[in-house]
């Protein structure tokens, strides 16, 4: 999948993926901060009742009280950018939350959310995120719904709320999890240039 263009930001976010995947690769954020949409990247957007895509070619509304269940799960991606990256630090305008790529682990791995939502009429919706930086917003954006968290993500994500540390303790800690819960580790590639 290849993101469009982001005009003055990097000239392209390329997503490849090692496995076939049926998740939709997007940006998490939630309804008050759609003024930092900079890009023409999918988003998926949590307010209190509803979640929904924005730049993603069907357009998909999620009500959370039609929600059986959703699955929470992680995933790693290879990230990869050009110099002028990191010269310019061009991923985000000014320091906002989506600059969290930066944060990269051991073996230039970045680390991202899985939800997958189940639905009470049998739909299957999966989204891979980012990043984590906006995890702990968004979990408790869908705190009244029912979740399936094997790994303890809510607990581990609640522990370390600064990204640096979680992206410390997760690379400490992702080989055995994607060992124990066959996690896609790494998924693919992310490559911003």
């Amino acid at each position: 999948m290849l993101l469009k263009e982001y005009g003055t930001r990097p000239n392209f976010v390329q997503i490849n993926d090692f496995k076939e995947t049926t998740f939709i690769k997007a940006m998490f954020i939630l309804s008050e901060d759609q003024h930092q949409i900079f890009h023409k990247c999918p988003f998926l957007i949590f307010e209190k009742n509803m979640c929904y895509t924005v730049n993603y070619s069907e357009s998909i509304k999620i009500n959370y009280k039609d929600i059986a269940h959703v699955e929470l799960s992680l995933c790693t991606r290879l990230f990869n950018s050009s110099k002028l990256y990191h010269k310019k630090k061009m991923f985000a305008p000014k320091k906002t939350q989506f600059e969290e790529p930066i944060y990269v682990g051991r073996n230039n791995l970045t680390y991202c959310l899985d939800l997958t939502f189940n639905m009470k009429d049998n739909k299957i919706y999966r989204f891979e995120s980012f990043s984590l930086v906006n995890t702990p917003k968004i979990l408790e954006s869908l705190e009244l719904v029912t979740k399936s968290d094997p790994m303890g993500i809510v607990n581990f994500i609640g522990l370390y709320e600064n990204p640096s540390e979680r992206i410390y303790e997760l690379a400490n800690r992702f080989g055995m999890l994607a060992k124990k819960y066959k996690l896609d580790n790494p998924r693919g590639t992310c490559i911003v240039e």
